[in-house]
């Protein structure tokens, strides 16, 4: 991650990250969060200079206050009649709406597609522990979600996972689909221990002509 960003490549972190890329010594560029659980305020205790921050609109309003010295957009992170009601009600006639599908990581996808990125190198998305006791959530800003285990059998290997993060890898397997088919996606590669990367190779297969 630190080559890649020495080289030039800009980092989107999730909001949760952010206190670990502070302690690792570097500054990400974006830091994309859509949470608005009272945890989430413990991803900004330190605020680094250069860093653009992507709210969605649901971020807590104490948050949006202590990011006002700073350079923040907000984007609606769903479409719906309750949304479009809450914009019109509050005199916004124009809004940026970026889906988050299911979790911030797949959401980052998202705005940096909408940014203009093509080429993603994509660290911490599991989706898979190795065991009940690792569950590859050290060092995020709060306390995750109490998890419920299931075990997936993938090929010939069993693995151990939770009905959410199942459908976060079936989410992120059509995002990434969706992204290549329409040229906003030129290559993805997931890192670490990740259930992607055994449910596919990393090839775009053309589609058979019939």
């Amino acid at each position: 991650l630190k080559a890649l960003h020495a080289g030039g490549a800009p980092i989107i972190s999730i909001a949760r990250m952010l206190p670990w890329c502070v302690k690792q010594g570097f500054t990400p560029d974006f830091v994309v969060s859509v949470d608005c659980s009272k945890e989430q305020e413990k991803c900004f205790d330190e605020l680094p200079e250069g860093v653009t921050y992507l709210m969605a609109s649901v971020t807590r309003p104490e948050i949006m206050q202590k990011l006002s010295p700073f350079r923040r957009y907000i984007f609606d992170s769903m479409e719906n009649m309750q949304t479009r009601k809450s914009r019109m009600d509050n005199g916004y006639d124009e809004c940026t709406v970026i889906s988050s599908l299911g979790t911030v990581v797949l959401t980052s996808l998202s705005v940096g597609m909408n940014l203009g990125f093509t080429k993603f190198h994509v660290f911490g998305l599991d989706l898979m522990m190795e065991s009940a006791e690792r569950t590859h959530a050290d060092g995020i800003a709060g306390i995750s979600v109490p998890q419920h285990f299931i075990k997936v059998q993938i090929q010939e290997e069993e693995v151990l996972t939770t009905s959410s993060f199942l459908d976060f890898a079936n989410q992120t397997l059509d995002l990434v689909y969706v992204g290549h088919r329409d040229g906003l996606l030129e290559s993805v590669k997931f890192y670490g221990t990740s259930m992607l990367n055994k449910m596919w190779d990393g090839v775009f297969h053309e589609e058979d002509a019939a």
